[in-house]
C-alpha cells in the first residue's frame, strides 16, 4: 500500500496543479467541472493503477491483475462517486491549492481501506481465504486444544 501510495502522490500533485491552471476559481460551475474531470479522468486511472499495481506487488501476473480489474472496477468506481465528489467539493472550494494533496491524503486513509477490502475479496463478495483448502486438515472430533470431543 505504501509503494502504491508513494507512486500516486506525484500524480495527485500535478493533477491538481493542472486542474487549477485550466479551471481557475471557485465558482459553482468551475468546481463542478473540476469534480467531473476528477471523476472521469483521475478516478478510473487511480482505480486501475491500484488494482494492477497491488496485483503486481503481490506477485500476480499482469493477466490476473487485468482480470481482477475487470471484475472489481465497477464496485470501486461506483463507490468512488459516493465518496469523492463531496470530498472534492470541499477540497476545491475551501482548501488552498498548496494543501490539496494533504487534504486528499487524509481522506485516502479510509478510502484505501475500502480499496484493500475490494481487492482481497473473492468474486462472490466474500473475504478471500488466507489458506487454501488443502492447507486445512479437518478433524471433526478434535477441539482446538487437541482434546477429543465426546459424542453428543
Amino acid at each position: 500500500m505504501w509503494v502504491i501510495g508513494t507512486m500516486m502522490g506525484p500524480f495527485n500533485h500535478f493533477w491538481y496543479k493542472m486542474l487549477d491552471f485550466y479551471l481557475p476559481g471557485t465558482t459553482f460551475s468551475t468546481i463542478t467541472k473540476k469534480i467531473l474531470s476528477d471523476q472521469i479522468v483521475a478516478a478510473p486511472f487511480f482505480a486501475s493503477f491500484f488494482l494492477i499495481g497491488m496485483g503486481s506487488l503481490e506477485g500476480e501476473t499482469i493477466e490476473t491483475s487485468i482480470a481482477d480489474l475487470k471484475t472489481k472496477f465497477w464496485a470501486i468506481y461506483l463507490a468512488d462517486w459516493t465518496v469523492w465528489p463531496p470530498a472534492q467539493a470541499v477540497n476545491f472550494y475551501f482548501v488552498p491549492s498548496h494543501l490539496r494533496v494533504i487534504y486528499v491524503n487524509t481522506i485516502t486513509l479510509g478510502w484505501d481501506t475500502y480499496l484493500s477490502y475490494v481487492k482481497h475479496r473473492d468474486a462472490n463478495g466474500k473475504k478471500a481465504a488466507l489458506l487454501e483448502k488443502k492447507d486445512v486438515i479437518l478433524q471433526p472430533n478434535v477441539e482446538l486444544n487437541g482434546n477429543i470431543k465426546k459424542a453428543q
